[in-house]
């Protein structure tokens, strides 16, 4: 079997987790110093998990992974950190380019809701 046939699904399922980011990314004046890294990783002990490095976010280093509950999908963080060199101050969290100020929430409960 050819690794496209293998992983072409899989990789489509977690870009499109990222594409706003990746485009983002793309068109950004900064390129790549600003850019974000993200690794699927499998292991024998501890199942799949995620280890992401987003300069953007205030915690820039997430580790966790997606588990299932209630037939809801969410993400478990195990650990979020600040960077080492976001600590040290060498590097500072770029300023957003918006905020939502300004915004309205529709919600029903349904009677059966435990």
């Amino acid at each position: 079997m050819l690794l496209e046939e293998r992983w072409n699904e899989a990789v489509r399922n977690l870009s499109a987790s990222f594409e706003t980011r990746l485009v983002r990314d793309s068109l950004a004046d900064e390129g790549l110093s600003e850019g974000s890294f993200y690794a699927a990783v499998g292991g024998d002990k501890l199942g799949n998990f995620d280890v992401v490095f987003d300069p953007r976010a205030p915690q820039q280093i997430t580790i966790g992974r997606v588990v299932v509950q209630d037939n809801a999908s969410t993400f478990d963080t195990w650990t979020s950190f600040q960077g080492r060199s976001f600590r040290n101050k060498t590097r500072t969290i770029p300023e957003e380019e918006f905020r939502l100020s300004n915004y309205r929430l529709e919600a029903s409960l349904e009677p059966d809701l435990a």
